[in-house]
């Protein structure tokens, strides 16, 4: 998972995406500066300024909308 979220980020412009967690958490990534990936978890920044580290063994999957999706 941790590639898979490493290769969304790069891709142009950004795409606001999910993270699923295994205990049915989903966690929003609205902005390319709200995340920050490292070797085994995410951290994630909400719209309040609280940071989430989420380990990578914890992440069941992550859902990136499609074109034309909302």
């Amino acid at each position: 998972m941790i590639n898979d979220i490493r290769a969304h980020l790069e891709t142009k412009p950004f795409v606001p995406f999910s993270i699923h967690m295994n205990d049915r958490r989903t966690i929003q990534v609205p902005h390319l500066d709200h995340i920050g990936v490292f070797t085994y978890s995410v951290a994630v920044e909400d719209d309040k300024g609280a940071v989430r580290v989420l380990p990578a063994r914890n992440i069941s999957g992550v859902t990136i909308p499609k074109e034309g999706d909302k």
